[in-house]
């Protein structure tokens, strides 16, 4: 079996923190708040070049966890 954490990409203009809140809320339907950066990942791609993933974490959330078009999401 093959755990994801919920992620995505940047849109035009858009900051990290406000990028993790809409990911998130996509993907399961929770609305988050009061975000820690916790880590930054780095990889390189020889197709893509240089990735960056910026990680973040909390327990400040409100709504019900929910799966979506995304995938099944639990608790």
């Amino acid at each position: 079996m093959w755990l994801w954490f919920p992620g995505g990409h940047l849109e035009l203009k858009e900051s990290f923190v406000d990028s993790v809140i809409r990911e998130i809320k996509e993907e399961t339907e929770l609305d988050i708040f009061n975000l820690e950066l916790c880590g930054v990942k780095q990889w390189f791609n020889e197709k893509k070049g240089r990735n960056v993933c910026f990680l973040y974490k909390t327990n400040n959330y409100t709504g019900e966890l929910n799966s979506t078009d995304e995938g099944k999401n639990f608790g």
